[in-house]
């Protein structure tokens, strides 16, 4: 699981999400994103990184981010 944060609000976790392959990927709710296209992902062990939208579909209130860089603890 993922803390999803707006660059301006850094430290105030807007939506989750969670990593859905080793490319970087994460998924989470379009409303969470919808606002914005640059994004940071807080992991567990509080490492962050920025993350860009790369798919939404509104009817289903999903989104797809792409990790700008991949932690160093991230496994699947």
């Amino acid at each position: 699981m993922v803390c999803i944060t707006a660059r301006d609000y850094f430290g105030e976790c807007i939506g989750s999400g969670f990593v859905i392959d080793q490319e970087g990927h994460v998924v989470t709710n379009n409303h969470v994103v919808e606002s914005d296209l640059d994004w940071l992902v807080t992991f567990e062990d509080e490492q962050t990184v920025t993350a860009g939208v790369i798919g939404a579909d509104p009817g289903s209130d999903l989104a797809v981010l792409q990790l700008d860089s991949l932690p160093n603890t991230l496994w699947l």
